[in-house]
């Protein structure tokens, strides 16, 4: 065993953290790309993260607006920026507060100023060892811990957001054409106790319909000894997270050019880690299959460290 595989052994059987002690915090990384026919407007994804705040979030315009001549990466970014202002603000202030809030005050901001077009919304905040998450749509977050599976480190997901639709490709959405339907009324809200090493990844649905969650799996699960500095995670390598989280939106871009794909778990003997066989094939079953979805693609990556590393914030608004 190498000394990262015993380390996790360590931390999974024996380490438990005291409410006191779980001042924790994010270290996080960004990739983003637009839908090839879009690049002009910018795409109509949106991202955002802040390690001050420890906060992150991702909100996807929604394309059926282009028939009305109205472009809702507008709309997003003006519903994310406005709920990240807001996040800031009560966390310096240090008010007690639910993400829920921030998206209902913006939501009303983009009806007081007229904001046309639609948008999903995914968010997330770490407060005192529990990682406070907003859902409405078909984007999502994954929560990933290093564990040991038939004597193998791997990224065992031990939660993950489930896509809010009302039918094929019709998520639901916070929209000028119901400022009615208020985020209270359709949003998930769910805190997940989280420990340092555990991983993030949050996206838009460019990302979870092209490529599958084992692969995602599998891409942290290789680079695990890469990523924890000194077989610890007081902090992390952030040159490993960020190239994790840009391979991956490579590899989702690279999947929704081509066509349809089915997944075959194999072992994979050159590195003796469980990884993803892709092949072309038919299948009736839609659980089943990815890619061939040109779409914005937008992913925040985030590990939870011991240690603050440092305030960075990052978006495209």
């Amino acid at each position: 065993k190498n000394s990262l595989t015993r380390f996790v052994e360590k931390k999974t059987l024996y380490c438990n953290y005291s409410i006191s002690s779980r001042n924790f915090h994010i270290a996080l990384s960004s990739y983003s790309k637009p839908h090839p026919q879009k690049v002009k407007i910018g795409g109509q994804d949106s991202y955002f993260f802040c390690h001050q705040t420890n906060s992150f979030g991702v909100a996807d315009g929604v394309g059926g607006f282009d028939e009305l001549g109205i472009n809702s990466g507008i709309f997003s970014r003006a519903l994310l920026k406005n709920t990240y202002f807001d996040i800031k603000k009560k966390t310096t202030n240090k008010d007690k507060f639910e993400l829920l809030e921030c998206v209902e005050k913006s939501f009303v901001v983009l009806e007081k100023d007229g904001v046309q077009g639609g948008s999903t919304i995914v968010i997330g905040q770490l407060r005192d060892g529990v990682l406070s998450l907003l859902n409405l749509g078909d984007s999502g977050v994954m929560v990933m811990r290093p564990s040991i599976s038939h004597s193998r480190l791997w990224a065992r997901t031990i939660y993950q957001s489930s896509f809010q639709t009302f039918d094929s490709n019709c998520p639901y959405q916070l929209s000028s054409s119901d400022w009615k339907t208020t985020p209270k009324a359709l949003a998930d809200q769910i805190d997940v106790i989280v420990k340092p090493g555990d991983i993030i990844f949050c996206a838009s649905d460019g990302v979870f319909d092209n490529i599958f969650d084992i692969q995602i799996e599998a891409e942290f699960s290789l680079a695990l000894e890469q990523l924890y500095t000194n077989n610890s995670y007081t902090k992390i390598n952030t040159n490993t997270l960020n190239q994790i989280t840009e391979r991956l939106g490579k590899k989702t871009f690279e999947a929704s050019q081509k066509q349809k794909m089915f997944c075959k778990l194999c072992l994979n003997q050159a590195t003796k880690a469980p990884s993803c066989d892709l092949h072309p094939h038919q299948l009736d079953t839609k659980e089943t299959v990815k890619g061939d979805k040109p779409d914005d693609i937008a992913i925040v990556c985030g590990v939870i460290v011991e240690n603050n590393q440092g305030t960075e914030f990052c978006s495209n608004f």
